[in-house]
């Protein structure tokens, strides 16, 4: 028996990739005014077909890591996410800005970097 592994997939579909920020958004005491990912721009909350982002020939990052007692291959495929926010809850997004958002952090992603807007 022992404890599960969970096993992550790539998000390659501009649809999930928006999904999954909109998801830590509004955890994250934000939502979205307007996004681009990897310089493309796409409309929050309103994607439906976009097509499939090839996979870069090899993940960027990697790592490994221990998991009762066996060593695992860690693999990610990091996203640019570039656009405006709206702070909803100012609490929540002071802690999202210092912790950051998602399962790579460790690795140096899942940062956020903010400025005003004109």
């Amino acid at each position: 028996e022992g404890g599960s592994v969970c096993q992550r997939v790539p998000l390659r579909q501009e649809r999930e990739r928006l999904a999954w920020l909109e998801r830590y958004a509004q955890r994250g005491g934000f939502v979205l005014e307007a996004v681009t990912i990897e310089g493309r721009p796409v409309q929050p909350a309103v994607v439906e077909h976009s097509p499939a982002v090839p996979a870069p020939a090899e993940p960027l990052i990697g790592g490994r890591r221990e998991v009762g007692g066996v060593a695992q291959r860690l693999t990610f495929e990091p996203v640019l996410y570039e656009g405006i926010l709206r702070i909803t809850d100012e609490a929540a997004f002071r802690a999202t800005l210092l912790n950051g958002i998602g399962p790579g952090k460790a690795y140096g992603m899942g940062l956020l970097s903010i400025g005003p807007t004109d």
